[in-house]
């Protein structure tokens, strides 16, 4: 088994396995993993939604941040081959092959003394983004965050717009690192409905 234990040791696993991968581009770049990284250690979250599994890296990172006590939820309509695989991470991703917003619905078990990270990354059409957020949503409680993946790709303009609109509502504060190759937005829930 290979022992991924810190962020080098996943970097270097990922060069290694993006010739097996589908679309190692459009994997988060590393600064943005690095935020991942960061904000879930900071925020002590251990639990993680995921959606948009593709190869495993962005579910990698966020299982690491989070240490042996954490479980990472990831949901694809695709089965494709997991990066994290034959390492010590294997056993804190739960992988589903179905939609997001359909699988997100059935009771996890989270931990009340923990903030939940959700990642959204899956279809990225605007009414695709949506629904995976309006599907975790009511399941998100004050200081929880949401990742939201490609914000700064053009092609993707209604995922700025869904970031936007979520700052608009006035229970999100957050900010969008527009610095990076492909934007990641990280927005914390601030005010109860």
């Amino acid at each position: 088994m290979i022992q991924i234990n810190t962020p080098e040791d996943l970097r270097l696993l990922g060069l290694s396995m993006q010739d097996k991968c589908e679309d190692p581009g459009a994997w988060c770049k590393i600064e943005e993993a690095h935020v991942i990284y960061a904000a879930i250690q900071a925020q002590k979250i251990k639990t993680v939604y995921e959606s948009g599994t593709c190869n495993g890296w962005s579910a990698s990172w966020a299982a690491l941040a989070m240490g042996k006590e954490g479980i990472v939820f990831t949901w694809d309509i695709f089965s494709k081959p997991q990066i994290y695989i034959g390492t010590n991470l294997e056993d804190r991703i739960d992988n589903m092959i179905s939609p997001f917003h359909e699988g997100v619905k059935a009771p996890i078990n989270v931990r009340p003394d923990h903030p939940i990270g959700v990642f959204i990354d899956g279809n990225h059409n605007t009414d695709a983004c949506q629904a995976d957020l309006d599907a975790v949503e009511n399941k998100l409680r004050v200081n929880d965050l949401v990742f939201i993946h490609d914000t700064r790709r053009a092609k993707y303009d209604g995922i700025q717009k869904i970031f936007e609109g979520m700052i608009k509502q006035g229970m999100y504060e957050g900010i969008n690192f527009t610095g990076t190759q492909n934007g990641i937005a990280i927005v914390r829930k601030c005010h109860k409905r």
